[in-house]
């Protein structure tokens, strides 16, 4: 379950660093993506949700995916 902390901290624009999911059949399932917050929507107490996310990652610039906020690692 996603932190109050992340959700509290995550805002537009921000820069993220986060694992795909299982479910997603990572080659590497241990690479940290990086991207920049494009949308937000959180549950109505604010715990959890998901995210727009555009990369950052050089050769999949403009790519977006949504992602769960359980996935973020950390808020550059």
């Amino acid at each position: 379950m996603m932190t109050s902390v992340f959700s509290d901290q995550i805002r537009l624009g921000s820069i993220v660093s986060y694992r795909l999911r299982a479910s997603q059949l990572p080659t590497t399932p241990e690479r940290l993506w990086s991207g920049k917050i494009r949308d937000i929507c959180l549950n109505t107490t604010g715990t959890s949700g998901i995210a727009l996310v555009e990369s950052v990652e050089p050769g999949y610039e403009e790519c977006t995916e949504h992602i769960f906020l359980s996935q973020i690692v950390s808020i550059d």
